[in-house]
């Protein structure tokens, strides 16, 4: 449980307050908020902001699924030339909550291609990090052209087997949680987003073999957690529905990725030890046809490694 959470709890319960209510459990989406920035993409409010200026443009792709795109501000400003695109991804952060149906990995790319259709650039970089680099992964399958340059920051690897491998010596990262998923949404409803956000917050282990120390989870700032976004959307990379604690993954992208040819840069943390080298190696190595694929460890850092090291992240991405 995050610090302060069950505290939280009690004190919304005991003040008479309705926890159904916008605002009460957890930050307020762009559809609650008319002062966050957003725009619609295919139906659904995203929050998503612009920063910077330049030609050339880089879009970030969050991690999760269902997470947003805060702890992502501090590299983002870091990058100096560019227009920066930032946003939360469907169901996800700020963003609309949609239904469960609604929440798919095709659903993703395709808000992607949107929001790279209506922002633009005359070299587009993506950024993935985590979940985000297979959404980037997904995107340039079905849109080899649409970017010159990829960075991945401690990305899922491009395939089952080798993700299959992180499920099993690390089932706290998703797995053990599935079962809790569905008890919660069958008590409370699918529609109850807000409670089931919270209470995501509140039952999320602390996953320690994500990062270097103890407490630098306590460093990632983030706004809020889409509970349904996060497991419905995995579904599109499992083989078959959710149906307890198990899961195994089925995806495949080292084709679309060997024709890949524009560039691709790798960075990983030293002490990530679910989504480090181990993922990030056989990443690399299946964009075979870039024009240039390289992999690099940040030193001091985790799956967050830009927050501990900001310094070195931000020179490779700058320097690409």
């Amino acid at each position: 449980m995050l610090p302060g959470m069950f505290l939280l709890s009690i004190a919304v319960t005991s003040c008479g307050m309705d926890p159904s209510e916008p605002g009460n459990l957890v930050p307020k989406t762009v559809m609650e908020d008319p002062s966050l920035p957003a725009e619609t993409h295919n139906g659904v409010r995203l929050h998503l902001e612009v920063r910077g200026s330049g030609s050339d443009t880089v879009y970030f792709v969050h991690g999760g699924p269902g997470f947003d795109y805060r702890s992502l501000i501090s590299l983002a400003d870091a990058i100096s030339g560019k227009k920066v695109v930032l946003y939360d991804q469907r169901g996800s952060g700020l963003s609309e909550r949609v239904a469960e149906s609604a929440l798919s990995l095709d659903a993703h790319v395709a808000d992607l291609k949107s929001i790279v259709n209506t922002h633009g650039g005359t070299n587009i970089m993506l950024i993935g990090h985590s979940w985000g680099g297979v959404l980037v992964q997904a995107f340039i399958k079905q849109y080899p052209a649409a970017a010159a340059k990829i960075v991945f920051l401690a990305s899922m690897p491009p395939n089952d087997t080798e993700m299959n491998k992180v499920a099993e010596n690390y089932p706290s990262l998703f797995g053990n949680e599935f079962a809790g998923y569905l008890a919660q949404r069958n008590g409370i409803g699918e529609g109850s987003h807000a409670e089931l956000d919270f209470r995501y917050i509140n039952f999320q282990p602390i996953q320690k073999f994500y990062f270097c120390n103890d407490n630098d989870f306590r460093n990632v700032p983030f706004w809020r957690f889409g509970y349904v976004a996060l497991f419905k959307t995995l579904e599109s990379l499992l083989d078959g529905p959710i149906s307890g604690a198990s899961m195994t993954y089925k995806y495949d992208f080292r084709s679309s990725n060997a024709a890949f040819t524009g560039s691709v840069r790798v960075l990983y943390g030293e002490c990530d030890n679910a989504l480090g080298e181990n993922a990030s190696r056989p990443l690399a190595e299946s964009f075979s046809s870039a024009s240039s694929s390289a992999l690099h460890k940040i030193s001091n850092g985790g799956h967050y490694f830009w927050i501990t090291n900001p310094t070195d992240a931000a020179v490779l991405i700058n320097g690409f």
